[in-house]
Protein backbone atom coordinates (compact mmCIF):
# COMPACT_ATOMS: atom_id res chain seq x y z
CA UNK A 1 0.00 0.00 0.00
CA UNK A 2 3.07 2.33 0.56
CA UNK A 3 4.25 1.91 -2.91
CA UNK A 4 0.67 2.41 -4.38
CA UNK A 5 0.16 5.80 -2.44
CA UNK A 6 3.96 6.70 -3.60
CA UNK A 7 3.17 5.93 -7.00
CA UNK A 8 -0.34 8.24 -6.60
CA UNK A 9 2.08 10.85 -5.19
CA UNK A 10 4.85 10.77 -8.05
CA UNK A 11 1.55 10.50 -10.40
CA UNK A 12 0.16 14.02 -9.38
CA UNK A 13 3.47 15.87 -9.28
CA UNK A 14 3.68 14.64 -13.11
CA UNK A 15 0.38 15.12 -14.11
CA UNK A 16 0.90 18.89 -12.66
CA UNK A 17 4.11 19.80 -14.29
CA UNK A 18 2.39 18.53 -17.01
CA UNK A 19 -0.91 20.34 -16.89
CA UNK A 20 -1.34 22.77 -13.65
CA UNK A 21 -4.94 23.51 -14.22
CA UNK A 22 -5.71 19.21 -14.39
CA UNK A 23 -3.65 18.59 -11.08
CA UNK A 24 -5.56 21.48 -9.63
CA UNK A 25 -9.04 20.08 -10.22
CA UNK A 26 -7.56 16.62 -9.24
CA UNK A 27 -6.35 18.12 -5.71
CA UNK A 28 -9.96 19.64 -5.48
CA UNK A 29 -11.90 16.62 -6.13
CA UNK A 30 -9.16 14.38 -3.71
CA UNK A 31 -10.33 17.45 -1.54
CA UNK A 32 -13.46 16.48 -1.36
Amino acid sequence: MTNFSRGLFILSLYSFSSSPQFARSSSVISLI
